[in-house]
């Protein structure tokens, strides 16, 4: 059985991690988030292939995770795939601005299910990579995230409103906020009496 490697920290820090679980746990599902990790991810996958493009005599079909990391870690050159992958990966940090020490693995993944045509699971180091802008993100908002850390109970409507509103951001995905809360509350006003305020919803779609 794992042990609480927490157990002899401060309360305080670790109900704060408990916290930041909670969220991680729901983010995908933010209309916000999602919105903007899509267009993020059309905008980068998109610059890759172009990039790839320019090389269409390199062979990325044979190339995996596990050896593309191996190749890079062990410092290697010569293998014209590989050696465009590990550019292309210090591009993507240098665009994304993170850490190439702390995401490398990420950034070569993220590069190579690209050129392969691995979407989906493209997307999955794409959420790794967008930690630090979460993080910073979450840090700006801090004192919304106290006040949510009080443990109040979420609102009623607020699952049928963040849908609503993932909803008209597919429809209008330059849409801004105000616009956005007006268009959920104006719909929740037609089955309720007392729908949440314009501001209340602005805020519901900052906290991811």
């Amino acid at each position: 059985m794992m042990k609480d490697v927490y157990k002899n920290w401060r309360r305080s820090f670790v109900s704060g991690l408990d916290f930041i679980r909670t969220r991680d746990s729901v983010i995908i599902e933010h209309p916000v988030y999602v919105s903007r990790i899509s267009e993020l991810f059309q905008t980068l996958s998109a610059g890759i292939m172009e990039l790839a493009a320019t090389r269409p005599n390199l062979n990325f079909s044979e190339i995996t995770c596990d050896s593309l990391y191996d190749y890079h870690q062990e410092e290697r050159s010569g293998d014209p795939a590989m050696d465009f992958m590990i550019v292309t990966a210090k591009r993507l940090c240098d665009s994304l601005r993170v850490s190439e020490i702390f995401y490398d693995i990420e950034a070569l993944s993220f590069c190579l299910l690209v050129v392969q045509g691995r979407d989906k699971y493209a997307m999955k180091y794409l959420h790794r990579l967008m930690r630090p802008a979460v993080m910073l993100y979450r840090i700006r908002d801090a004192s919304h995230f106290t006040g949510m850390r009080g443990g109040k109970p979420k609102h009623k409507l607020y699952r049928e409103a963040m849908e609503l509103a993932g909803e008209y951001m597919r429809r209008h995905p330059e849409a801004t906020g105000p616009n956005v809360a007006r268009d959920v509350r104006s719909k929740l006003s037609v089955n309720y009496e007392r729908p949440p305020a314009e501001e209340t919803i602005r805020k519901w779609l900052r906290s991811f």
